[in-house]
């Protein structure tokens, strides 16, 4: 079947939906646009891009990202669909973990949180083995380690696994989109599914600016809240969702610039009025 055949199926089955189509496909540009795939002058050859969706979706929204993930990244786009979980976490299988590992840029549209699973970490978070620190010796990228032998280089990596910068990071960076209704319905009323991810970059980067010597915020609200908050920190978070560098990792949408609070110096009261999990 051809690809115009496809779509004009596509269409006949969600007739009316045409206009939705169009901004579920603006909204599909915007998330792909933040991975910046570095494409050949004529677009034939480039960064792969895997799309994971589970048959939870809106069947228009998967198609949506088929399209979109097609005009952007041509022969090297994938999408790969997996049924969908009663829990967050749960295994994307083993098929699915090695097509993860072997792509640039990787986009999960999944009904419930699929980012710890066990094949997502290890895709993010590559195991090391002696074997594999051997390859990476026998090059030049890495000449301090030539004095090394891979028992030494690999218990010095077991110590510092979890922190810092890693001397093998992962190939692979991922965007999350978890609730995908949630993200539909920002598309379609026009939310911030919808901002370009250069102008995302520029307004977090103003805002930082403008926090650079702000020590304490006053959050004060109708139900009763007056907090002070210290957000005194080493560093703060600036989350612009500019993911476009191998090992970088983030959730859609974003624009998130902050850390927790330091509870030195934080007090008043907060007044929650609504439903907590696990408590009621």
């Amino acid at each position: 079947m051809s690809e115009k055949l496809f779509f004009d199926n596509i269409f006949n089955r969600f007739e009316g939906r045409e206009k939705e189509f169009e901004k579920m496909k603006e909204g599909a540009k915007m998330v792909i646009d933040s991975f910046k795939l570095k494409r050949s002058e004529d677009g034939k050859k480039g960064e792969t891009l895997l799309i994971i969706v589970d048959d939870g979706i809106d069947p228009l929204l998967k198609e949506a990202f088929h399209e979109v993930g097609r005009e952007s990244a041509g022969d090297d786009f994938r999408m790969t669909v997996i049924p969908k979980t009663e829990h967050a976490a749960q295994s994307l299988g083993e098929t699915v973990g090695e097509r993860m590992k072997n792509a640039d840029a990787v986009l999960l549209l999944t009904s419930l949180s699929r980012t710890h699973a066990k094949e997502t970490k290890e895709a993010a978070h590559p195991s090391i083995t002696i074997d594999r620190i051997k390859e990476r010796m026998n090059t030049t990228d890495y000449p301090l380690l030539h004095n090394l032998n891979p028992e030494e280089v690999y218990k010095i990596l077991l110590k510092k696994l979890y922190g810092g910068d890693r001397l093998f990071p992962s190939n692979v960076r991922f965007i999350s989109i978890t609730n995908p209704k949630s993200f539909k319905d920002m598309i379609i009323n026009g939310g911030a599914a919808l901002e370009n991810v250069d102008e995302r970059v520029e307004r977090i980067d103003k805002f930082a600016e403008a926090m650079e010597e702000v020590k304490k915020v006053h959050i004060t609200g109708p139900n009763g809240t007056d907090l002070w908050v210290s957000i005194e920190r080493e560093s703060l978070l600036k989350d612009t969702g500019l993911i476009d560098a191998p090992g970088k990792a983030g959730n859609f949408p974003s624009g998130e610039y902050g850390s927790a609070a330091n509870l030195e110096g934080t007090n008043g009261i907060l007044v929650v009025d609504g439903p907590i999990g696990m408590i009621g």
